[in-house]
């Protein structure tokens, strides 16, 4: 087959949106290449030159495939970049500029082609770059309109065929075994081999007794096995006959210890001495996430103790070894306390209300009396600096049914103020000046009035008991420019202007002042927040006056000490000192939060990791069947270390430690390993361990096929410690687990790893044996949860976007169509629209990762009624977490006739997960419906 004819099935393929027909095109395709183009071909229709599990990309960027389009047809590299931005595809250039010099096709072969460009994606050393291009230009010399479109595209890996490995499997079961349905007979041989190829070129040789010979083969990486969910242990035993085979689910594990930061709310920025179970912790997502335990312990011996201060937060005291997330040459970073000096930028974010608040900021007001009585005024910019002041000095009583409402003024220096209030009181709250009373007494004016619908609004809203003032939910809503006369009103009041020109305010209610500095900061206003002593005499009979708590919200004026940057507050370190003399009683606390997300409180990312060991040679792959060998010297040599076997394949859980105090590290310092630089000097500052629960394969001889009790055994026989003198230095932790057979110890471990600060546990049948790429009951997560979210996030796949609105114009997305996997149809279905829970650098960055994908139209294994502003190519995972699932008959998942579908209410954005997920990997229908009924099980 020449590999023109090859770039024509690409152009049907590529305008086809029906999955079915796309089954039927290739299978037409495969039918008219030889046996030595079968494999090559597979590949490339992915965008490839070799399977996804071989480390070889042909690693060209796009100004390097624009520099060989210039070269190829004689143009400027500039002239291909302005078309490219027009656009917004160098296949579609390259097209063009080709048409225009009139290019014959040299008629190259298609395994020509591929193995040119695999040689490129070989290119190493000196000069590589200019090899790759020349190897480039030479086909594209060579190449018509249409193929040098799909030349370039590889590349690049934007295909844009949309073609999974599911639907490569259709194909090859239609047109070998006369059935697409017999493509279950194929996939288990392949999530044995992950090879496309292999598979191909196996059925066309030896046909499918050939393909099922196919077995596990150290080097080529295993489809992990997945997990099912249940609801609770009773359920898991039901399930499973009574007796189980239980692991810690170290997924996810997050957890920090110490004297931490968090910012509760209602509380402020404070110690997690003062955090309880239950209370609301702002994230680094933005939001408010609920703590779900916390425990104490002891300080160890020799563990250093700090107090740490920013300019806007009170001393806290944090334990060594605890990250904060810091600013340094313009890039953030995660550093440990005991390594920031004062002058350093820690960062904290900022809060994110939700839109869907319920009870919206009013814009007008009317008001009655059981009388019949009605006012109605404007929340106008007066209004909310009426409302400012009297917060901070106001009162409201009914005493003798006086329906009263009042504003406090210093008679010395305050007198001019009173007349502008009295004003607003006049013009904005329509009270008429002549009822307007003004009483002068030991120094203080005192404005009131009789206003019954007023006092009763001002008291249901703003009064906490008899005399304590709040601020309302929906006040976080209010517009900037009604805040800040808010804030102008209650500084009149209650706060003063230092020698410095630094508002600040001062308040008895924690509450109030943690809420209106959350309100400023999500609306760019700096505000710090201090817990003081103030003396305060009680009487006259008092020889001395007494200390009592208050809070002072601090303005300040230039960003030398703070500044919002990036959607970011970024805060200079005012102190950091080690505690000389520390009682060696006192106690650290160790705290999870709710679906693990946290900011002072950093998150544990751990890496899937498959290991492969032949003889002296180890490779590990992720679960996203990347190879990452390379990354991981320390697991390397720990298996040479620790395995007792010849060849081996593990299956394990990576996770970053903290070297000195042999604590799990947060998300953003685990990814820092998945790197190619600086490989050797991270290890000893991130070194890896990893936990492994499985084994696949030992001295030549697959255990797959053996039940899980008997691998476990050759796990614990294999995977040894190291010798006397060295052991406390392993690399791998074997995870054999426990068996259990009643409901009690099942709970009991449970709550054990939720006290470890693990997601829960994975329970398996123990006579299972280990199934490739299966997701069944055999193995089955449980997970913690809270009222009011579901128990498990969900991976799902970014499937479009709508363009944004607003400030979002500038991300170019504002809204993303998200969709799960149909793996009996093999097609991505609808199941939520997310607008909300993204921060705009996480917008910037879903518009740079879904440009690769965009396409003109809908790719055929999509199944949507929803049409975005831009279809993307189903290849992005992401995990998101909702309120609950409901049924809605504009999304597709699980949507049979007339019937509604299911949809995710209140879904938001909890990461990326595309390093460790193919789009196939993604939740499926069948996982969400079940999930849907499970809720209801609460």
């Amino acid at each position: 087959m020449t590999f023109g004819q090859l770039s024509l099935y690409f152009e049907k393929l590529e305008k086809t949106s029906s999955r079915l027909i796309l089954i039927d095109i290739l299978a037409e395709l495969f039918s008219k290449v030889q046996l030595i183009e079968i494999g090559k071909v597979a590949y490339l229709i992915q965008g490839r030159v070799a399977p996804f599990f071989e480390p070889l990309e042909i690693g060209m960027s796009e100004k390097l495939i624009a520099q060989s389009i210039a070269r190829a047809f004689g143009v400027d590299r500039e002239e291909v970049l302005k078309e490219y931005g027009k656009v917004g595809d160098l296949g579609l250039v390259a097209l063009q500029q080709s048409v225009k010099c009139k290019v014959q096709s040299a008629k190259l072969g298609v395994a020509e082609v591929f193995d040119k460009l695999r040689d490129i994606a070989k290119f190493t050393g000196e000069g590589t770059v200019e090899r790759k291009v020349s190897g480039l230009v030479d086909l594209l010399t060579k190449a018509s309109g249409i193929e040098a479109k799909h030349l370039v595209r590889i590349p690049l890996g934007t295909s844009r065929l949309g073609i999974g490995d599911p639907t490569v499997l259709d194909a090859f079961a239609k047109l070998k075994l006369g059935d697409r349905s017999k493509r279950k007979e194929l996939e288990g041989s392949y999530n044995k081999v992950s090879d496309l190829g292999l598979i191909g070129e196996t059925l066309w040789e030896k046909g499918l007794e050939g393909v099922k010979k196919l077995d596990v083969t150290v080097g080529r990486p295993i489809r992990s096995q997945l997990a099912e969910r249940l609801p609770d242990a009773k359920t898991i035993l039901q399930k499973f006959g009574g007796k189980a085979h239980v692991q810690f689910k170290y997924d996810g594990f997050r957890c920090v210890t110490g004297y931490t930061a968090p910012y509760i709310k209602g509380k402020g920025i404070t110690s997690v001495r003062d955090l309880q179970v239950g209370d609301l912790v702002l994230t680094h997502k933005g939001r408010f996430q609920k703590v779900l335990a916390k425990q104490k312990r002891t300080i160890k011996k020799g563990e250093r103790l700090f107090k740490f201060q920013t300019y806007l937060g009170d001393e806290i005291g944090i334990s060594e070894g605890h990250p904060l997330l810091c600013i340094e040459h313009g890039k953030q970073v995660w550093k440990e306390v005991e390594f920031i000096k004062p002058g350093d930028e820690v960062i904290f974010p900022l809060p994110k209300f939700p839109p869907n608040n319920p009870h919206l900021a009013p814009i007008r007001l009317e008001l009655s009396t059981l009388s019949g009585y009605k006012k109605t005024f404007i929340l106008n910019c007066d209004f909310y600096r009426f409302l400012g002041f009297w917060i901070g000095d106001g009162f409201t009583n009914n005493f003798h049914n006086t329906e009263r409402v009042g504003l406090l003024f210093n008679g010395k220096t305050e007198v001019d103020l009173a007349n502008d209030y009295k004003k607003i009181i006049a013009n904005t709250l329509h009270v008429p000046k002549m009822t307007v009373s003004r009483t002068s007494a030991k120094g203080c004016v005192t404005l009131y009035w009789r206003d019954e619908p007023l006092r009763h609004w001002l008291s249901t809203y703003f009064r906490r008991d008899w005399e304590g003032k709040m601020l309302p939910e929906w006040f976080s809503h209010v517009s900037k420019e009604n805040f800040e006369k808010f804030l102008q009103g209650w500084i009149e009041s209650d706060g003063s202007i230092d020698k410095d020109g630094i508002a600040k305010i001062v308040t008895r209610e924690r509450d109030l002042a943690s809420f209106a500095q959350l309100i400023g900061l999500s609306q760019g206003i700096v505000i710090g927040l201090h817990r003081i002593r103030i003396k305060y005499k009680l009487g006259l009979h008092f020889d001395k006056p007494v200390l009592k708590t208050y809070y002072q919200l601090v303005f300040p004026k230039t960003t030398r000490y703070a500044r919002v940057e990036n959607d970011k507050l970024i805060v200079r370190v005012r102190k950091n000192q080690t505690v000389k003399y520390r009682d060696p009683r006192i106690q650290l606390y160790d705290i999870q939060v709710e679906e693990d997300e946290s900011f002072c409180v950093p998150m544990v990312s751990l890496h899937n990791c498959q290991i492969h060991k032949d003889g002296e040679k180890v490779r590990l792959f992720s679960r996203n069947l990347e190879e990452t060998t390379p990354m991981f010297p320390e697991i390397v040599q720990g298996v040479l270390r620790q395995v007792k076997a010849k060849t081996a394949i593990l299956d394990s859980e990576a996770l970053a430690i903290n070297p000195l105090s042999e604590e799990f590290l947060p998300f953003q310092e685990t990814t820092k390993r998945r790197r190619k630089y600086g490989i050797e000097e991270m290890s000893k500052t991130l070194p890896l361990k990893a936990f492994i629960f499985d084994v696949m394969y030992i001295d030549g001889k697959s255990l797959m096929d053996q039940p899980l009790t008997e691998r476990v055994e050759s796990l614990e026989s294999r995977v040894k410690a190291l010798p006397a003198g060295r052991q406390g230095n392993e690399v791998l932790l074997p995870q054999p687990g426990e068996i259990v057979d009643n409901e009690e110890r099942l709970n009991e471990l449970f709550n054990d790893s939720l006290t470890k600060g693990l997601e829960g546990l994975v329970v398996k049948r123990s006579d299972s044996k280990y199934e490739a790429g299966a997701r069944n009951f055999n193995w089955v997560k449980l997970k913690r949860h809270s009222a009011g979210e579901l128990k498990d996030t969900i991976d799902c796949v970014i499937l479009g976007y709508v363009y944004g609105r607003g400030k979002r114009v500038t991300f170019g997305a504002g809204a993303l169509l998200v969709g799960i996997y149909d793996k009996e149809k093999d097609e991505f279905v609808t199941v939520s629209k997310i607008g909300t829970g993204l921060t705009d650098e996480e917008w910037r960055e879903i518009k740079v990762k879904s440009e690769k994908f965009k396409v003109q139209s809908k790719p055929a294994r999509v199944n949507s009624l929803i049409i975005p502003s831009v279809w993307v190519e189903p290849k992005i995972v992401i995990e998101v977490l909702a309120d609950e699932i409901t049924r809605s008959p504009v999304h597709t998942a699980g949507k049979i006739g007339d019937e509604p579908g299911y949809a995710l209410r209140f879904p938001r954005l909890v990461k990326f997960r595309e390093a460790d997920r193919q789009p196939e990997d993604a939740t499926t229908v069948k996982e969400l419906i079940q999930m849907y009924h499970q809720q209801f099980k609460k």
